[in-house]
């Protein structure tokens, strides 16, 4: 037993220590009943599962490492439990290991295993603990209950309930659940003149999607994003909701388009980002791309960005995920670490490919940026999983002198 706790204690902190950029409520780290232990080991298995099905074997310590504290919980309730619980623990480590070697078909070996010894253990507990579903406040994370309706007593909001994602990492959503609809402009698109427009965001049976159905990410619930059809104009908007629900939104175009507008949320049912979008000119149509260069450096208001990638090549491949590095320099050529929080970040990409359907949403790594008097720079890291090959406009925005940068950059995905 003391052997598998030091091996998982290893384990644990190598994929606590790049957990930062995983949106994690903080009481799965620490469940306190056999029920909150439950339900963090069924949502990571399922997790690990999902991870192991779309070849993020590199994301899959991060995962599997939830189920330490939560069995050390289940221990604590159930001593009697004990020696079901060395079998998961020392799976839990064979799951790890494994990914952290990349060794895919060992990996799914060892994951089959640590099921079944979940399949053991629930014999010593309850029906009732081991399928609990969790209920938690979504500004006070520390309210849990079991209790479907049940309101938060600090609060009084509705408790949700509790989702892990399986990744911030440009996830791939089964079963969208939101879609978007935008009213006609109410003149046309002139650039240089202010355009505004209403958008309504609904769920698969067409009810409102409203903030209290979406989950925070990032300190935001909702942003707004527009481009054009040759993918070189990109906005973000921060909406406003009038009574009616509908979210008023204005801009000013530089190109005459025709345009898209997005939506980035989270909603609550799945806990996974969306980009559903909608057109404010129906003959948009992202324009033919077969000639347009890698550009992976771009030069703004004299400040130089450069972005590079792990994948072999320097490109990345569809499905596979990579390291991309970001640099900035200042308008002197040197190292810039005058980076100002944009978004809890000091540096935010947001990509859309040449199909002119998906857009993904880039967080460098490690925990949110929290205190405005922080600066960063000059190197960034992002994590990045393209979901599909082709051409990926990359927008890249820093703040430095209270001011917003946007860079124009781009790249080829194998």
């Amino acid at each position: 037993m003391k052997r598998a706790l030091s091996l998982l204690a290893f384990v644990y902190c190598i994929a606590n220590s790049a957990f930062g950029d995983l949106p994690v409520p903080p009481q799965v780290y620490n469940p306190q009943t056999p029920a909150e232990a439950w339900n963090v080991i069924r949502l990571a298995l399922a997790n690990t599962h999902r991870l192991l099905a779309e070849n993020r074997i590199q994301e899959i310590t991060d995962q599997v490492s939830l189920c330490s504290p939560a069995l050390r919980a289940l221990a604590r309730h159930h001593p009697a439990a004990d020696a079901e619980s060395v079998t998961a623990y020392r799976a839990i480590n064979d799951v790890a290991q494994t990914s952290l070697a990349g060794d895919r078909h060992a990996a799914a070996l060892a994951l089959s295993r640590l099921t079944e010894s979940f399949k053991a253990l629930e014999s010593s507990f309850s029906g009732e603990d081991v399928r609990a579903e969790i209920f938690a406040c979504a500004e006070h994370p520390e309210v849990l209950t079991t209790k479907d309706g049940a309101t938060c007593p600090i609060c009084s909001a509705s408790l949700r309930v509790r989702r892990i994602p399986y990744t911030e990492i440009c996830p791939l959503p089964v079963a969208p659940v939101a879609r978007l609809s935008v009213s006609p402009l109410r003149s046309p698109v002139i650039p240089g003149t202010e355009a505004t427009l209403q958008a309504s965001i609904v769920d698969a049976v067409g009810s409102p999607i409203q903030g209290t159905r979406l989950v925070p990410l990032h300190g935001e619930t909702l942003l707004f994003f527009i481009t054009d059809s040759n993918l070189r104009e990109f906005h973000v908007l921060r909406p406003k909701a009038n009574p009616q629900g509908l979210f008023e939104l204005s801009f000013v175009p530089q190109l005459p388009g025709p345009h898209r507008l997005w939506a980035g949320l989270v909603p609550e049912q799945t806990g996974l980002a969306e980009y559903p979008w909608a057109n404010l000119d129906n003959r948009f149509q992202v324009a033919a791309t077969s000639g347009w260069p890698n550009a992976v450096t771009a030069t703004v208001e004299g400040y130089a960005i450069a972005m590079s990638f792990s994948s072999p090549g320097g490109s990345p491949a569809a499905k596979e995920l990579s390291l991309l590095r970001l640099h900035v320099a200042d308008p002197q050529g040197q190292p810039c670490t005058a980076l100002e929080p944009i978004d809890r970040a000091f540096a935010q990409l947001t990509g859309f490919f040449d199909d002119g359907e998906t857009m993904i949403r880039l967080h460098p790594l490690g925990p949110d940026i929290l205190r405005e008097d922080l600066r960063g720079g000059p190197w960034l890291a992002f994590k990045i999983y393209p979901p599909r090959a082709g051409y990926l406009r990359l927008f890249c925005q820093i703040k430095v002198r209270d001011q917003i940068l946007t860079a124009n950059l781009g790249i080829w995905v194998r």
